[in-house]
């Protein structure tokens, strides 16, 4: 697979998805993916110094709700992190930058904010309004 050069930024105007472009979400993605990586390693590494060092109740107190913090935070990476991983298993399927729901072209525009993206914003936006009907009771 040729690798993106320079500054290329993908337009609307070329083909959707054509190599090029591909190369690009897949350099992004795996960038992304990397620095996601780091960041686990970073707060896993420092939980296990805070353990070493929380001693007074206090100190202890915050510790905890630092940690919990840090789950949290660690929990959304791995999400995103899978995400990240079956939209580089898309690239190769060669299903990337379609809903994998209807089958549609999800944009350039909403890949280029969030490459990760697999379904079109309204299909989106649909599972959130039911999901948040089902969390209410409603529906």
């Amino acid at each position: 697979m040729k690798r993106v050069v320079g500054s290329y930024h993908p337009h609307e105007e070329e083909p959707y998805m054509n190599q090029r472009q591909l190369d690009y979400f897949e350099s992004q993605l795996k960038q992304w993916r990397t620095q996601l990586q780091q960041e686990a390693h970073d707060a896993t590494r420092e939980m296990r110094e805070e353990n070493v060092r929380a001693a007074e109740l206090v100190e202890q107190s915050l510790s905890e709700y630092q940690r919990r913090m840090t789950l949290i935070s660690h929990d959304r990476k791995s999400r995103l992190l899978a995400q990240i991983n079956a939209a580089l298993l898309r690239i190769k399927e060669g299903s990337y930058g379609y809903c994998v729901e209807t089958g549609e072209e999800i944009g350039l525009r909403r890949l280029l904010a969030y490459p990760a993206a697999f379904l079109l914003v309204e299909v989106q936006e649909a599972r959130e309004h039911r999901s948040r009907s089902f969390a209410n009771g409603v529906g």
